[in-house]
């Protein structure tokens, strides 16, 4: 199965009869472009973010060094840490995908980890103890030190 063809523009703008098109490929050589994906998480306080990385979230603490730590989650996936002044996100910066998100959630609740009470009925969703029930799917959000949010999915 072929990719669909992809037309590159010029910094200039060129008449549609002048459109490149690039080689195709298979869709399996346009996946083994990227190796990996890992996300950049901001902190005020990078050893306080980092702590919590390792205490509660338990992750492992791979190195850290200017203004920037980096934590290993699972599966050779990471997340970079770095350290600026506050900001504000109001999405998910990160996506944890566990097999039972009840056991993860009460886990982490003994840690002291508050979820989120969510009602957005215009979205689906609602939790209950912490818990959405989203189709066949789970999920459940919390925020760091930071006030960055995360989602626990199942």
């Amino acid at each position: 199965m072929l990719a669909p063809r992809v037309a590159l523009r010029r910094h200039k703008p060129l008449a549609s009869a002048e459109i490149e098109v690039i080689t195709e490929k298979t869709t399996l050589e346009v996946l083994r472009m990227f190796k990996s994906v890992s996300t950049m998480i901001p902190a005020v306080d990078l050893e306080r973010a980092v702590k919590f990385c390792s205490e509660i979230l338990e992750l492992k603490k791979v190195r850290m060094s200017g203004g920037m730590a980096t934590v290993q989650c699972s599966d050779g996936t990471q997340m970079h840490i770095y350290q600026r002044g506050q900001t504000k996100a109001d999405h998910n910066v990160a996506m944890f995908l566990v097999d039972d998100i009840a056991a993860t959630v009460k886990r982490l609740k003994e840690k002291s980890v508050t979820f989120e009470e969510l009602d957005m009925p215009d979205q689906g969703i609602k939790t209950v103890n912490g818990i959405a029930t989203l189709g066949q799917n789970k999920g459940a959000w919390f925020k760091d030190t930071e006030g960055n949010t995360f989602m626990i999915a199942e």
